[in-house]
């Protein structure tokens, strides 16, 4: 299955990724001793703050913690199941690698939490609102809203989206999935999308998300997500298999 679209490239054609890379680039997050951990400059969306971790050897990530609101648990755990699910649906060009690590509690000292840990994007910036989206990667816009069509996102709008410095045009990456899942899509990405009336989804989406209706959902997208939620997305990911159009 491609998990990975070369935009840069040839967006119709997605670059291979095995299992094991996937594993080894998830390692990469589970593993390193941690140097530095620091509060973020940023806002860190609606799961609190984030916090920068700095890796031995180089490296960094940016990691939101369970205890730090209310629906943190299932916060970090959706934040997860987003990185899970591009892969599946061969759209893992949009979001960062993210894993689960327990970590030691920002908000309890001695304590030690579970945290959703996810690799930063390279000189990226946030889109405003005022940014026209046809400054962006049509094929990634594209990629972008059948992704949220399937993770039902519910606060695209002016933000929870970077693009790459430098490239023209932007390259497209979706950040903060703790609220997806919701009862519908609120996203400016797909609306752009739906403006254009009946849009076919890209080949290998298609493709992609077939094979993964052989598996579905697997096991541990089956442990992250409340058994709803996953019967909504199934529905979803079928209709996209069948029409083969943004619905």
């Amino acid at each position: 299955m491609g998990l990975f679209s070369d935009s840069l490239k040839n967006p119709e054609h997605p670059v291979v990724v095995s299992d094991a890379v996937v594993a080894a680039l998830e390692s990469a997050l589970r593993e390193p001793p941690i140097l530095h951990a620091y509060r973020n400059g940023g806002r860190g969306g609606g799961a609190g703050p984030s916090i920068v971790l700095v890796f031995a050897g180089g490296g960094c990530a940016v990691a939101k913690f369970e205890d730090q609101v209310a629906n943190g648990t299932m916060m970090i755990r959706q934040e997860r199941a987003a990185w899970l699910v591009a892969c599946r649906a061969g759209l893992g060009h949009l979001v960062a690698v993210t894993v689960l690590r327990e970590l030691e509690s920002q908000q309890t000292p001695g304590a030690h939490a579970l945290a959703s840990v996810q690799s930063v994007w390279p000189n990226c910036e946030a889109v405003p609102l005022s940014i026209p989206l046809d400054q962006v990667d049509p094929h990634d816009v594209l990629c972008a809203a059948t992704f949220d069509y399937v993770v039902h996102a519910t606060d695209r709008r002016g933000n929870n989206w970077v693009t790459l410095t430098g490239t023209q045009p932007g390259q497209l990456k979706l950040i903060d999935h703790g609220h997806a899942w919701g009862d519908g899509v609120s996203s400016d990405l797909y609306d752009r999308v739906k403006s254009q009336g009946p849009v076919p989804i890209p080949d290998h989406v298609k493709e992609s998300c077939e094979q993964w209706l052989g598996t579905w959902p697997g096991e541990e997208l089956a442990e992250l997500l409340e058994p709803p939620k996953l019967d909504a997305m199934h529905i979803r990911v079928t209709s996209l298999v069948d029409s083969g159009v943004l619905p």
